[in-house]
């Protein structure tokens, strides 16, 4: 990589200098030599691939082309040439025609990710379709039935285009194929029978299960075989001179008698063959009493594996595990993947034995000096209900293998020159029956860059919000973890994707919580989404199209910091419960749209609200509750909370609208909250002048709230007052209005001659302030006069006074303070008797002074300053 960063960087300054040199070169000419102005626009207007680098190469065989395996997901990496950034699209064709219709059987058999910088991309070929290939299903061999190496190919073409303009730039070609180095053969070692060594070992089964159909000969030291497998096993074995095989398949009257080696079993592990090699030695000679060999399996692209034993190997000892069967086997949230260790403690063991007494075993340990780098371990990572691996591989012990979740047994054995093969694991895990557990991580990502076949973690996120609603779902029904929160992390704006559905699968909603119909032993299941201040934005831009989120019974829902838009349908538009528990802290619902409950729809459920804004949704029908539709259930409420500007479809404000008779459930302090609230008061006692209907509970006027409702709350029909400590509907006058709309002025007497107010130092002044009140309603303006007595509003019209609340909220209190030069006079502060402001007479300058006079009514202050001049005697 180093080295092709060197050639990009010497080619851009090569290309500068070549430019700088026509520009001097041609100071003759008004304009560039054309062809060179239009490379330089082609350079600089197209994208192309401009390197390969293929991931775990094993290498070119025989065959001059660098291989892949199929054990996992091969990727090959592309250094890409765009300076506009483009965003690509990228295809890829076979240059095979057997390999491109096996292709196409695969949903995923190649695909492409660009990086986010779009300078790089990378091409994935799946493990599915590569060990399609690598096993050669149903055309490994030519018409005449030789093997050919042709159908292992996946070279192939990449075609580049701009995805908006589909215009396409310089196609690319790759060379490489798909092979997998020949199994090891295990549990070489050799045993005697009456009058000759004998090599025993398992040779792996070629045919079904294992991706080695092109593997047939097998040496034994300078002889070779040729293997031949049907469906059922082994067929058939060839010496290739002709000669008749001493390669057996079984073999009479083996007696375990050699006590310097370790015994063969004869049993074959599963997806091996037994066989026996007759050497033809006899173990009484002198010479023989150190034999040894070598074994290789090669396959017909050059690639082989070899094992060498003697007479005196003792066998390995089995490996370990550093997994358990416990509920700590968690994959990581970086990865989504858990690692868990192979491992051999470095002994081996012989056993000793004579012909009378086959007992006794007596542990040595492997010798530093013979294993310097340790044991290597070979492994084969099965998922319970599946045959083909999900991961195999080998390496020095100890071996770290990443796995999802899901259930999992290990076949794994150590080898090493000069020792014989340990058995398989034993003990957990060991086997489909007895295997251990990896839970998935309580949290789930999503990012609208990530992948389809993304696994929600933190490095490889879902593309899709559907997608990861539905896998937690499913991982909750599969492997419930009692008392969690699954969590939903976003790392981006979300947005639906082709392949996300609006339809009953869903409940008609972009992302729908549900508790499964199995597995989850607990009544209720938490889901939470941290939204992380992105928007949520379902798309729907037609009506009865699809909500945003949806709820129901046995659900508790909470969602942190999030916008939520972009829902459009029947009942409801961006949130519809019916049923469970939905907290929303910090969430912002706008942008939404249906014929009730456009924002939020609670047909039932509790829903807490903290910190919320519902704004700007709107109806499709000229109905209520624009904002939030309250059928039925429990609304509970606590922080600085706005429900406004939510219309109907005439434009009409419909915010928060109560459908039902139960109140709204004030949990905490809601200072700061604009709620413009409304209520269906059918076949309910609706409120009359004087006598108020309460819609709050717990909103504790004086001790949990120290604003008065009507501060928070503001009536769509009704005024909001206080009654008791809760907020109330009233009507006043036969009218209606809100003690917000109203409109103070005032008049000061007495004034001189000149207008001017003054008072003279050293004597006490009274100035009595009458307020001049007016109300706007509905293109009518309506004036009060004031009750110095009684200290209330009377409506002028009829005479009444507004809504009288046993001479508490309904009245005035008067409130006033002198300043001199911008600062409070201090111990000089006037004395007010209701409406009456009296200047003391202590003031001893003759100074320009502020009298700042305030009204409140109903909890709302209403103020005026006056110019007050002090004049000496």
């Amino acid at each position: 990589m180093t080295r092709l960063l060197r050639c990009k960087k010497s080619g851009i300054v090569a290309l500068i200098i070549f430019m700088i040199f026509l520009l001097f070169t041609g100071c003759e000419q008004a304009t560039w030599n054309d062809p060179v102005h239009e490379f330089f626009e082609y350079y600089t207007n197209t994208a192309a691939i401009v390197e390969s680098v293929i991931d775990r190469s094993i290498g070119s065989g025989s065959i001059g082309i660098d291989c892949v395996e199929s054990n996992e997901n091969k990727t090959i990496s592309l250094v890409l040439r765009n300076p506009q950034h483009y965003i690509l699209d990228f295809s890829y064709d076979f240059d095979n025609s057997l390999v491109a219709a096996k292709a196409a059987e695969f949903s995923n058999a190649v695909y492409f990710i660009q990086s986010s910088s779009r300078e790089n991309a990378t091409v994935v070929f799946s493990k599915e379709f590569l060990y399609a290939i690598d096993n050669g299903d149903a055309f490994y061999t030519d018409s005449s039935g030789n093997p050919t190496s042709i159908v292992k190919d996946l070279s192939g073409t990449i075609t580049i285009k701009e995805s908006i303009s589909q215009r396409e730039f310089e196609s690319f070609h790759i060379s490489v194929m798909v092979n997998t180095i020949p199994p090891r053969i295990r549990g070489a070692m050799y045993q005697r029978d009456n009058t000759q060594y004998v090599i025993c070992f398992y040779v792996p089964n070629l045919y079904g299960s294992v991706h080695e159909k092109d593997t047939k000969r097998i040496y034994i030291g300078n002889d070779l075989y040729y293997l031949e497998f049907s469906s059922t096993g082994l067929s058939g074995i060839t010496k290739s001179d002709g000669g008749t095989p001493n390669l057996v398949t079984s073999i009479s009257g083996l007696l375990n008698v050699d006590t310097s080696a370790a015994v063969f079993q004869g049993t074959a592990p599963a997806g091996y063959v037994t066989l026996y090699y007759l050497t033809g030695l006899d173990p009484a000679a002198p010479e023989n009493a150190t034999v040894s060999s070598s074994l290789r399996l090669t396959d017909d692209y050059g690639f082989s594996n070899t094992i060498y034993i003697s007479n005196t190997n003792p066998q390995l000892s089995p490996v370990t595990l550093s997994v358990s069967n416990s509920s700590t086997n968690s994959v990581e949230d970086d990865t989504g993947l858990f690692t868990f260790t192979i491992n051999h403690d470095r002994t081996a063991y012989r056993t000793l034995m004579d012909d009378t007494d086959p007992t006794g075993q007596a542990t040595v340990q492997v010798p530093a000096e013979d294993a310097p780098g340790a044991p290597t371990i070979i492994y084969n990572i099965f998922k319970v209900g599946t045959t083909l691996p999900v991961a195999t591989g080998s390496g020095t012990a100890p071996v770290s293998v990443s796995v999802e979740k899901g259930q999992f047994y290990v076949e794994a054995y150590a080898c090493y020159s000069g020792y014989v093969d340990s058995g398989n694991n034993t003990g957990f895990g060991s086997s489909s029956s007895n295997p251990f557990t990896v839970h998935r991580s309580l949290n789930y990502y999503v990012n609208a860059s990530g992948s389809a076949l993304g696994n929600g973690s933190l490095y490889n996120p879902y593309n899709s919000l559907q997608k990861c609603v539905s896998e937690m779902i499913s991982d909750a029904q599969n492997d419930y973890v009692p008392g969690a929160t699954y969590t939903i992390k976003l790392q981006s704006s979300i947005s639906p994707i082709s392949t996300d559905v609006f339809d009953s699968t869903t409940d008609n909603a972009f992302a729908s919580f549900k508790k499964p119909s199995s597995g989850v032993s607990d009544s209720t299941i938490k889901y939470k989404i941290e939204g992380n201040g992105y928007t949520i934005n379902a798309g729907r831009s037609s009506g009865n199209s699809g909500y945003v989120i949806r709820t129901q019974n046995n659900v508790e829902l909470t969602i942190n910091n999030v916008t939520i838009t972009g829902g459009n349908n029947t009942d409801a538009g961006g949130i519809y419960m019916n049923g469970g528990t939905l907290n929303l802290n910090g969430v912002t619902v706008t942008g939404n749209y249906a014929e009730s409950g456009a924002g939020i729809k609670l047909a039932s459920g509790i829903l807490n609200l903290n910190g919320v804004t519902v704004k700007e949704n709107t109806l499709t029908t000229n109905g209520s509750g624009a904002g939030i539709f309250y059928t039925d259930g429990t609304v509970n409420i606590s922080g600085r909370n706005t429900v406004d500007r939510n219309y109907n479809s005439d434009g009409d404000p419909a915010n928060f609208y109560i459908s039902k008779d139960s109140p709204l459930n004030i949990t905490g302090a809601v200072t700061g909250s604009l709620i413009r609230v409304s209520k269906n008061f059918t076949g309910l006692t609706e409120p009359e002048i004087g006598t108020p209907v309460i819609f709050t509970s717990g909103f504790g006027y004086g001790s949990t709230n120290t604003e008065l409702p009507g501060k928070v709350f503001k009536g769509d029909t009704f005024a909001v007052v206080k009654e008791g400590t809760d907020a109330a509907f009233a009507k006043s006058g036969a009218e209606i209005y809100n003690t917000f709309d109203f409109n103070f002025n005032f008049t000061m007497a007495t004034a001189d001659a000149d207008g001017n107010y003054r008072f003279t130092v050293g004597q006490a002044k009274d100035f009595t302030i009458t307020p001049v009140v007016t109300l706007e309603m509905g293109g009518t303006t309506h004036t009060f006069t004031y009750n110095a007595a009684t200290r209330t509003l009377q409506n002028n019209t009829n005479g009444e006074r507004y809504y009288d609340d046993d001479g508490d909220e309904s009245q005035i209190t008067w409130s006033a303070t002198l300043l001199c030069g911008g600062e409070l006079t201090g111990s000089y502060a006037p004395s007010v008797t209701n409406n009456v402001i009296t200047i003391p007479s202590a003031l001893p300058y003759p100074e320009t002074y502020v009298l700042h006079v305030t009204a409140t009514y109903m909890g709302v202050p209403h103020s005026k300053d006056f110019i007050i001049y002090g004049v000496s005697n």
